[in-house]
């Protein structure tokens, strides 16, 4: 045989167990004996699944405060609900940047820019506000005298006499009005002299 001959009968031989072949691998009936073989999954060892396995699903958490959760994927479709910031739901689908969830009480969509698949950190507490500075407290001094301050006080002496106080002041202090506190003692006009 020629050499031709021999591809040819190759590609005849390819093409025919290609058409017998089917397209999808035979399917094994579930029987009992089967199922007795599988180990439960509590056991801990990988058990064949006989259903066809669904895809893994994801899980995300909510990063916006307050998010609304519609019947469609857009804003034009109605409210369901509102989750909240931290909330857990399980990714479904995506459509146009909006994503499918599932979450304990329902189903909706979710616009996927308040989606994470990590949660989110709780809001740190706002700083407390500055303390007030007191502006500090001006000294009142009585309007009858001048030269040095002399507090109000109920009753005021010079300092370094014989007084008892509670106030005093240091002079010489000028009378300038009635001299109420009787530190000038000499009339002269100058107390605490």
């Amino acid at each position: 045989m020629k050499l031709w001959h021999w591809i040819g009968l190759f590609l005849f031989v390819i093409w025919v167990g290609s058409s017998f072949a089917p397209d999808d691998p035979p399917k094994r009936s579930s029987s009992s004996s089967d199922r007795s073989n599988a180990t439960s999954p509590a056991s801990g060892d990988p058990t064949p699944s006989t259903s066809a396995s669904q895809p893994a699903k994801i899980r995300l958490y909510v990063t916006g405060n307050v998010v609304n959760v519609r019947s469609g994927p857009g804003t034009s479709y109605a409210r369901v609900t509102q989750l909240k910031r931290s909330d857990e739901a399980q990714e479904i689908s995506r459509q146009n940047g909006w994503v499918e969830i599932s979450f304990s009480g329902g189903r909706g969509w979710m616009f996927g820019k308040y989606l994470s698949p990590t949660r989110p950190r709780a809001p740190s507490p706002p700083s407390p506000p500055p303390p007030v500075k007191k502006a500090p407290q001006q000294r009142r001094c009585h309007p009858s005298y001048s030269g040095a301050c002399v507090p109000i006080a109920s009753d005021v002496d010079c300092a370094g006499g014989s007084g008892n106080g509670p106030a005093y002041v240091r002079g010489p202090v000028r009378v300038i009005g009635r001299d109420v506190y009787r530190l000038d003692r000499d009339k002269d006009g100058v107390g605490c002299e």
